[in-house]
C-alpha cells in the first residue's frame, strides 16, 4: 500500500513539471512573475500532497513536499523557494499532530539543500546531469529521515523504520525523473530563445549591412529584401516579397545594353555560389541605372537541400569613381614628370572633362592681389572643336569675367545648370563657344584663390558629385603643380649651385675630420693639377700624407677648427697631382658634428703661390733697393775718389820709364782702382741706377761681335754654339750691359761645366699674351726678342735657384765669386723693362731665357766699326772746366794739358761766367759736374752757352743713373761721361763732344 502512494505522488509530480514548463514557456524565470508563479506552482503541489499524505500514525505524514521545495529551489531560485516553502510550511503547520516540528524542518532543510545545490551546479547556465539529481535526491532525503527520528515517542524511529527503505529507493528516483523533465524543458526553451534572438540578430544585420541582400525561396519568389536593397531597386520590404527576383532585380551589360542572365536564377539550377559579371548594370524601378558587383549563392537546409537563393549586391558608383580618380591621379603624376606645366593643365582639364562628360574645359591662375587673371590653358577639345577666342596668357581683372568667376568672388564651386537664365551674366569674347552649362571651382590655398579650373556643357545637368570631382582634380592638379614648380626652382636652384660650385674662382671642397675627400670643384681640381673633381676625391682618403707638404700643419690646423669652429686665412703648402709644392690659403667650417666625435669640414681654397712669389720678390726687391741705396749712397764720393786715384795713377805712369821698379807698383794701383770701379758699376747695375746709353741695335749683330771674347772666356774644353734667328726685330739696350749679361752667363757656365762641354747661345722672337702672364707673375704681354743661354753643367735644385738672383749669393768657394755677377744681370734686365725665366734640374744644365721688349722706333744701328785709330791729341782748343771738387778739377786740367788742350778752371758758377766773360780768345768746350752746390750742370750751361753760342758741353758726374737722369744727362744727343774715367775715356769723350 505505502508504494502505491509513493507512486501516486510521483504521478502527481511529473504533471506538475509538465505545467512549470508552460509557466516557463510565458513567463520565463528570468523575471519576477515567472519566478513567483514557479514559487506557487510548487508550493501549491506541495501542499495537494500534504493533504493526501502517507499517514504513519496520528500526526505523523510523509508526502512529496521534499521533492518539490528542493527542485523548486534548484531550478528557479531562492524567491520561487520562498514562496513555495511558506506555502508548505502554512500548510503542514495547520495539519499539526506530533510531527508538526520535524515536518516544517524538512521543508527548510529541503529548501536549503536546494539553494546550496543552485549555487553549486548553476542551472541555469551547467544543466545538472542524472548523477548530480541522484545523489541531491539522495542528500535531501536522507535529511529527512533524519529529521524522523526527532519525533517524540519513538514514532520517529518507527516511521523510519516503516518507510525509510522506500524513500531512499524511490524518492530519489522521482527526484532524477522530475529535475531531468525541468532540465529538458528549460533547455528547450533556452534553445529556442537563442534561436530567435540569432534570427533577430541575422535580420538587423541583414538590414544593417552596407550591401543589398534578398533572399528569394525555391521558386525564386523574394521572401526578404533589406534596407539598402529597397534604396537600389526603388521596391520596398512589402513590395517586393512574393513577387519574382527578375521582376525586382533587373540587370543589364554595361558594354551591350543587353540583359544579363540573373545569377540567383543560376545560383538556384547549379547549386553554386555564382559571381556578376565585370561592368553590370542594376535598372531601379525609376528606371535609374547603377554599376554593381558581388554574388548568388543557395540557402540549404540542414538536409542539404535547396530551399531558396541569397542574392548579395552592392553599388560600384563611388568605388568606380575613386578607382578612375586613383587611376587619374597616378597618370597625372606620371605625365608631370616628362612634360611642362602648360601640358600638365591641359591634360587636367581632359582628364576632367572625360570624368563628367563635358566638352568645355579652362584653367585660370589668380594673382597674388586676388583681382588679376590669367588664363592658362583651353583643354585639347575645346581648342580643337569650339574655342577661338585668345588663348593661354590672356590677362584680365576679376571685375572684367563673367559669371563663372563668382567662384573666386565667393569661394565656392558653382554649378550652373541654366546659364542662359542667369541675370547677372555677362557676354562671351569673341569665338568663345556657347555656354549652355557650367561647372566651376576655385583653388584655395590659406583662404586664398590661386587657381580656377571650370567645364562646361554637359548634356545634362551637373551635381554635387561632379563638382566634388573637378574639386578633387583642381586641388590634385595645384599640388602637382606647386610640386614641380617647386622641383623646377629646385633645379634651378641645384643648377645654378652646382655652376656657382664648379665655376668659382676659388677652391671649394669638404672633408672628414679623419682626412678623407668628400667633394671638389673645378677650381680646386685644377688647383691641384688632377684631370677631375672625381679624380682628386678618390685620390686624397689621407690628407695629413697626401696634401701636406708639412704633416703638422694639418693638426694645428685642426686644433685650430676644434678650438673657434672655423679657421681663417690658414696658409700652408701643397703637392699637387705632378708632385709640384704650391701655397694655399684655406678658410674653413665646420659643418656637421656627428654622434662618434668626427666631423664634416667646408671650405674655400685660393692658390697664393703668386702672391706669396710676388711678396718674395718684393722681399727680393728690397734687398736690392736696400744695395741700390747704399751703392748709390757712397757711388758719388767713391768714384771722385777713383777718379783722383786712377787719374793721377794713369798721369805718373805716363811721366815713369817702364824700366823704373816702381812703375809695376803703380800698375797693380791702376788695375785695383779699375777693378772697385767695375764692383761700383756692378752695385749700382745691381740696383738698376748704373749709368747707361742704350741705343737701337740689332741683337744678332751685338752677339756676333763678342762671339770672339766669349770663346775665350770659357775656355778650348767647352764648346759655343750660336744659334741666330733671322730677321730679329731690333731692341733698345746698352751695348756695354749687353756684354755683361753674355760675359756673366758664359763665365758661370763655364764654371758650371766639369770637363768637355757645351754652350749654346740663341735668339729668337715670342709675343706674350695675357694667359702666359697671368701664370708667370712680373711678366706683362708684349712683343719680345728673347736671349736664351743654355749649358750642359751640373745644375741647380730648387734651393739655389731661389736664391740666385739674390746679391752677394754665391755657390764658388771663398775668392772666386762676389756674387754679384747674376744679381747684375737681373737689375739690368729690369732696368731695361725685360723678364728672365730660369729654368735647371741637378744633372740637367741651366737655362736663362731673357725677354728684351720689342723696339718699335728708328731702325738699328750698325756696330760694326773700322780698324781701332790712335785718338788725337788736342791741338790747343781752349776747355773750362767747372768742378767742385779740387782735386778732380787739378786731375782733370792736367789730363787734359797733357792731351794738348788750353785749360780753364772754375771751382763756382761766378767764376765761370766771369772765365767765359773775360777770356780773350775762343772756348770751345765746357767739361762741368752734374751737381754742384749752387747751381746743376744744366742749368750752367745752360747760361754760359747763352753768352757764347759756339760753346760745346760735356758733363760728368760720379752720381747713380736715377739722378743723373732726373737732370736730363742722358737724353739723346747729351755728352756725358761717368766718373772714375781714364786718360783714354776722358780723350774719347772730349774728341766727340768737340766734333
Amino acid at each position: 500500500m505505502i508504494f502505491l502512494d509513493l507512486m501516486f505522488n510521483l504521478t502527481f509530480l511529473v504533471s506538475l513539471s509538465i505545467i512549470s514548463g508552460f509557466i516557463e514557456k510565458r513567463w520565463p524565470q528570468r523575471t519576477r512573475p515567472g519566478v513567483l508563479l514557479q514559487g506557487f506552482l510548487f508550493g501549491f503541489a506541495a501542499v495537494i500532497g500534504m493533504l493526501r499524505p502517507l499517514i504513519l500514525e496520528p500526526g505523523l505524514i510523509i508526502d512529496g513536499r521534499s521533492v518539490m521545495i528542493s527542485l523548486c529551489a534548484l531550478f528557479f531560485g531562492p524567491w520561487a523557494a520562498i514562496v513555495a516553502s511558506a506555502m508548505t510550511i502554512l500548510c503542514r503547520v495547520g495539519l499539526g499532530g506530533s510531527g508538526t516540528l520535524t515536518g516544517v524542518l524538512v521543508i527548510l532543510s529541503s529548501t536549503g539543500i536546494g539553494l546550496l545545490a543552485r549555487i553549486r551546479f548553476l542551472p541555469e547556465k551547467q544543466h545538472p546531469s542524472i548523477k548530480h539529481l541522484y545523489l541531491f535526491g539522495l542528500i535531501v532525503h536522507m535529511a529527512m529521515l533524519i529529521l524522523l527520528l526527532i519525533v517524540p515517542g519513538g514514532a520517529g524511529l518507527t516511521g523510519v523504520m516503516h518507510i525509510g527503505m522506500p524513500v531512499i529507493l524511490l524518492y530519489p528516483l522521482a527526484t532524477i525523473l522530475v529535475g531531468k523533465i525541468l532540465t529538458d524543458q528549460l533547455l528547450a526553451l533556452h534553445t529556442m530563445a537563442e534561436i530567435q534572438e540569432t534570427k533577430q540578430n541575422l535580420v538587423t544585420t541583414l538590414e544593417s549591412i552596407g550591401d543589398a541582400v534578398i533572399s528569394t525561396n525555391l521558386q525564386g519568389e523574394i521572401t526578404f529584401i533589406n534596407p539598402v536593397a529597397e534604396m537600389l531597386t526603388g521596391w520596398s520590404q512589402a513590395e517586393a516579397c512574393g513577387r519574382p527576383l527578375d521582376e525586382i532585380f533587373l540587370i543589364i551589360s554595361e558594354e551591350t545594353r543587353e540583359t544579363v542572365i540573373n545569377p540567383a536564377i543560376k545560383a538556384l539550377h547549379e547549386g553554386t555560389v555564382v559571381g556578376l559579371a565585370n561592368h553590370t548594370l542594376l535598372i531601379a524601378k525609376n528606371g535609374f541605372e547603377r554599376p554593381i558587383a558581388d554574388s548568388a549563392a543557395p540557402i540549404r537546409d540542414t538536409l542539404g537541400n535547396i530551399t531558396g537563393v541569397v542574392l548579395v549586391f552592392r553599388d560600384q558608383t563611388e568605388e568606380r569613381r575613386a578607382q578612375r580618380l586613383l587611376r587619374v591621379r597616378v597618370t597625372l603624376l606620371e605625365y608631370a614628370a616628362t612634360h611642362t606645366v602648360e601640358e600638365l593643365l591641359t591634360k587636367t582639364l581632359d582628364e576632367a572633362e572625360s570624368l563628367v562628360n563635358s566638352p568645355i574645359g579652362f584653367y585660370h591662375f589668380v594673382e597674388n592681389d586676388q583681382q588679376t587673371l590669367t588664363l592658362q590653358a583651353w583643354s585639347t577639345r575645346t581648342r580643337k572643336e569650339f574655342c577661338r577666342a585668345e588663348g593661354a596668357g590672356l590677362h584680365y581683372s576679376l571685375e572684367q569675367a563673367g559669371v563663372w568667376a563668382d567662384c573666386a568672388r565667393q569661394k565656392k564651386t558653382i554649378l550652373h545648370n541654366d546659364y542662359a537664365a542667369l541675370p547677372h551674366k555677362q557676354g562671351l569674347p569673341s569665338g568663345h563657344p556657347e555656354m549652355i552649362r557650367e561647372l566651376v571651382v576655385p583653388v584655395l590655398q590659406h583662404d586664398k584663390v590661386v587657381a580656377i579650373l571650370g567645364v562646361g556643357n554637359k548634356p545634362v545637368d551637373y551635381t554635387e558629385q561632379d563638382g566634388e570631382i573637378v574639386r578633387y582634380l583642381a586641388d590634385l592638379n595645384w599640388l602637382i603643380v606647386k610640386r614641380k614648380q617647386a622641383e623646377t626652382m629646385l633645379h634651378e636652384s641645384e643648377a645654378k649651385y652646382r655652376e656657382l660650385f664648379e665655376n668659382a674662382p676659388i677652391g671649394i671642397f669638404s672633408t672628414t675630420s679623419q682626412g678623407q675627400g668628400l667633394t671638389i670643384n673645378t677650381t680646386m681640381t685644377r688647383m691641384l693639377g688632377y684631370d677631375s673633381p672625381q679624380e682628386a676625391v678618390e685620390h686624397y682618403t689621407d690628407l695629413q700624407k697626401q696634401l701636406y707638404v708639412i704633416p703638422g700643419e694639418r693638426d694645428r690646423f685642426l686644433q685650430i677648427l676644434q678650438e673657434k669652429g672655423h679657421v681663417e686665412n690658414f696658409e700652408y703648402q701643397a703637392y699637387t697631382a705632378h708632385g709640384k709644392v704650391v701655397w694655399l690659403s684655406m678658410n674653413a667650417r665646420i659643418s656637421r658634428q656627428n654622434s662618434d666625435g668626427s666631423f664634416i669640414i667646408e671650405g674655400f681654397t685660393t692658390d697664393i703661390t703668386s702672391q706669396r712669389n710676388l711678396a718674395e720678390q718684393f722681399r727680393q726687391a728690397q734687398k736690392m733697393e736696400s744695395v741700390g741705396r747704399l751703392a748709390g749712397g757712397v757711388a758719388h764720393d767713391y768714384n771722385n775718389m777713383l777718379s783722383v786715384i786712377l787719374g793721377h795713377t794713369e798721369l805718373a805712369l805716363a811721366k815713369m820709364n817702364p824700366a823704373d821698379p816702381i812703375y809695376e807698383d803703380l800698375q797693380e794701383v791702376f788695375k785695383a782702382g779699375t777693378r772697385s770701379a767695375a764692383l761700383t758699376a756692378q752695385l749700382l747695375a745691381f740696383a738698376r741706377k748704373q749709368t747707361i746709353a742704350p741705343k737701337v741695335i740689332d741683337l744678332n749683330e751685338t752677339i756676333e761681335a763678342m762671339l770672339k771674347m766669349l770663346r775665350c772666356l770659357i775656355g778650348e774644353d767647352t764648346t759655343l754654339v750660336w744659334i741666330p734667328k733671322a730677321g730679329l726685330w731690333p731692341i733698345k739696350f746698352d751695348p756695354s750691359q749687353l756684354d755683361q749679361i753674355l760675359a756673366n752667363l758664359c763665365v758661370n757656365a763655364r764654371d758650371a761645366i766639369t770637363g768637355i762641354g757645351k754652350v749654346i747661345i740663341e735668339t729668337d722672337m715670342v709675343t706674350l699674351d695675357p694667359t702666359y702672364c697671368d701664370t708667370h707673375p712680373g711678366f706683362s704681354p708684349g712683343d719680345f726678342v728673347l736671349l736664351t743661354v743654355n749649358d750642359d753643367g751640373c745644375g741647380m735644385d730648387q734651393e739655389t735657384r731661389s736664391k740666385l738672383f739674390e746679391p752677394f749669393f754665391t755657390t764658388k768657394g771663398i775668392g772666386q765669386g762676389t756674387g754679384l755677377g747674376l744679381a747684375t744681370l737681373y737689375g739690368i734686365v729690369k732696368q731695361n723693362n725685360g723678364f728672365i725665366n730660369v729654368y735647371s734640374e741637378p744633372g740637367k744644365g741651366t737655362q736663362f731665357k731673357i725677354y728684351i721688349p720689342r723696339h718699335k722706333g728708328e731702325p738699328a744701328i750698325s756696330l760694326e766699326k773700322g780698324p781701332m785709330e790712335n785718338i788725337p791729341a788736342g791741338q790747343g782748343e781752349s776747355i773750362l772746366i767747372v768742378e767742385d771738387e779740387m782735386v778732380i778739377l787739378n786731375m782733370t786740367k792736367m789730363m787734359l794739358e797733357g792731351l794738348g788742350y788750353s785749360v780753364l778752371t772754375a771751382c763756382t758758377m761766378n767764376e765761370a761766367r766771369q772765365q767765359v766773360e773775360t777770356h780773350a780768345g775762343k772756348i770751345s768746350l765746357l767739361i762741368t759736374d752734374v751737381i754742384m752746390p749752387e747751381i746743376n750742370g744744366r742749368e750752367l750751361a745752360a747760361q754760359l752757352t747763352a753768352l757764347s753760342p759756339n760753346l760745346k758741353v760735356l758733363f760728368m758726374s760720379g752720381y747713380t743713373a736715377d739722378v743723373i737722369t732726373q737732370r736730363g744727362m742722358l737724353n739723346k744727343g747729351v755728352c756725358f761721361i761717368s766718373k772714375p774715367f781714364s786718360m783714354n775715356d776722358l780723350a774719347c769723350k772730349v774728341r766727340e763732344a768737340l766734333t
